[in-house]
C-alpha cells in the first residue's frame, strides 16, 4: 500500500492513492477516478473460450481469467487459468471518448489443466504457457470495447524442462464490458 506511488510497487495486490509510478501485480488498485474494472471475454487459439476481469489503474492493467477448450491439444474438457499484465497506450483520443483507440501490450502466464482440476492424464499432459501479446482496443462506447491482437506463446509440457518448450503464434479477439 502506498499513499502516492512514484517508484515501482511489486506485489500480488498493489494499492496506491496516487499513481505516478509503475505497479507490477496481479491486481493494481488506485483512486476510483483512475481505476476501471471491466468484464472481458475473448476467443483465442490457446484456450478457445476465455472470460475474466480486467482491472486498469491509469494506463496499466491486469487481467485474471479462466478458459476452456484447450486447442493446442484438442482437449475439450480442459480448463485454463491465467493472468496478463500490460500497458494500454492511447492511439487517438478525439473529443468524443467513444472513438478512442488503444494499443495494448501485455505479458502473462496460463496453466492448461486438462480434464479434471490438477489431475494429469496420460497422453494429454498439462501445460504451462508464457505469452506476449499486442492488440488493438476499439472503444465503441463507455460500456463496450472490441479487442483483437496477435502474439507469441511459449508452451512447456508439465514436468518437462524449460528448454523443451515450443514457440508458436497466438491470436485473440473479444469484447470488454462496463
Amino acid at each position: 500500500m502506498a499513499g502516492r506511488l512514484t517508484g515501482v510497487q511489486v506485489g500480488i495486490v498493489n494499492v496506491a492513492g496516487e499513481l505516478e509510478g509503475f505497479p507490477v501485480g496481479v491486481v493494481n488498485l488506485t483512486r476510483k477516478e483512475d481505476r476501471r474494472v471491466r468484464l472481458a471475454a475473448w476467443a483465442g487459439n490457446t484456450a478457445l473460450l476465455n472470460a475474466g476481469v480486467k482491472i486498469s489503474a491509469k494506463k496499466f492493467y491486469s487481467i485474471v481469467y479462466a478458459g476452456t477448450v484447450n486447442l493446442t491439444q484438442d482437449e475439450r474438457s480442459g480448463l485454463a487459468y491465467g493472468f496478463q499484465y500490460g500497458y494500454g497506450l492511447p492511439l487517438r483520443k478525439p473529443d468524443d471518448a467513444a472513438r478512442e483507440m488503444r494499443v495494448n501490450v501485455d505479458a502473462g502466464y496460463l496453466y492448461l489443466d486438462n480434464s479434471t482440476v490438477f489431475r494429469h492424464l496420460e497422453g494429454t499432459p498439462d501445460r504451462h504457457v508464457v505469452s506476449v501479446r499486442g492488440g488493438l482496443e476499439f472503444v465503441l462506447s463507455s460500456q463496450i470495447s472490441l479487442v483483437a491482437g496477435l502474439g507469441l506463446r511459449y508452451t512447456i509440457d508439465y514436468g518437462q524442462s524449460l528448454g523443451s518448450g515450443r514457440l508458436s503464434p497466438l491470436v485473440f479477439a473479444g469484447v470488454e464490458l462496463f
